[in-house]
């Protein structure tokens, strides 16, 4: 089995991932891992073990080890947009149709607050029907994780928070969320 896996980016000459073949001792099975080692030559940089992800809504990926390699399609990159601030005003992730991957979510209130997420070119706070209604603790954070590849928005993704689910009313103060979509 081959030492290293070239993976080959659309636009340049390709970067290098680490992969090893492991006997599982229970059954002598032979398996090919792979690692991620984003230096030259598969040098170990940013190496992830099993079961660890990238990234929230990253996938594991499986092939046989019989592939050469790999073509990264960079459309498919998520974007990441740290808020500084989100209110009962209609706030745009995205402006487009795209994949909400979730994210990261910080509420400095004393009270629950509600993120609404909606998939329409213009919401209305308060009488649109959000997509997906999130309850963050009150002075504290949640991981918002969705399913592997992310939840398909056709029109747009776009955001509020609130007092309430489904209501209209302001926090006495803004969320703080850090967004992964694409």
């Amino acid at each position: 089995m081959p030492d290293n896996v070239p993976i080959t980016p659309a636009a340049s000459g390709g970067a290098v991932i680490a992969t090893d073949q492991v006997t599982r001792n229970s059954v002598l099975e032979h398996q090919q891992i792979m690692k991620i080692a984003l230096g030259p030559d598969g040098v170990y940089q940013g190496l992830l073990e099993y079961g660890q992800k990238a990234a929230s809504g990253s996938i594991s990926v499986v092939f046989a080890s019989d592939i050469g390699s790999i073509t990264i399609n960079h459309a498919s990159v998520l974007s990441i947009a740290p808020i500084t601030g989100v209110t009962n005003a209609i706030f745009v992730i995205k402006n487009a149709a795209g994949f909400f991957h979730g994210g990261y979510v910080y509420n400095p209130n004393t009270v629950a607050a509600y993120l609404h997420v909606y998939n329409e070119a213009t919401p209305t706070q308060g009488s649109s029907v959000p997509v997906a209604i999130y309850a963050i603790p009150p002075g504290s954070g949640a991981v918002l994780e969705l399913a592997p590849g992310g939840v398909s928005f056709g029109n747009a993704i776009k955001c509020a928070a609130t007092t309430t689910p489904g209501g209209s009313t302001a926090l006495a103060t803004a969320i703080y969320p850090t967004f992964n979509y694409r």
